[in-house]
């Protein structure tokens, strides 16, 4: 998630220094929205950025959880191997398929799918029965 794209919740009209620049929050944030205009093509000039919803952030949190690669979940490089092996690249691949599907896999066998499930639990997936 671009983190540069949403408020940080301080009141607009709140001034802080930066300790490590001596430089105040709301003038980099004039800068950045300056700056991101212009490399759009834009006229420099700041923009306004209208916030996201609760629900908008959450769906965009899932969708990068979903796109995330499997050697990006904390799996074992051996794990993740078995996986790209069967063309099981990204989360969403792997959450849909079967444990039997990733029990046929070679090298993988119960402690490597316990892997798996002990990695997409971490993300905040939660599996509908325990083996």
């Amino acid at each position: 998630m671009n983190e540069e794209k949403f408020s940080s919740g301080k009141p607009q009209n709140e001034v802080t220094e930066n300790k490590y620049t001596g430089d105040s929050d709301k003038t980099q944030k004039e800068t950045r929205h300056m700056s991101d205009n212009a490399s759009a093509g834009g006229t420099g000039v700041p923009t306004t950025r209208i916030r996201m919803s609760e629900q908008e952030m959450r769906q965009q949190k899932e969708k990068e959880i979903l796109e995330l690669s499997t050697a990006q979940i904390g799996l074992l490089v051996r794990t993740t191997n078995c996986l790209e092996s069967e063309g099981i690249l990204t989360v969403r691949d792997l959450l849909n398929c079967t444990p039997e599907r990733l029990l046929r896999i070679s090298n993988f066998g119960e402690k490597t799918l316990l892997e798996v499930y002990a990695a997409l639990e971490k993300l905040g997936f939660k599996r509908k029965s325990k083996r």
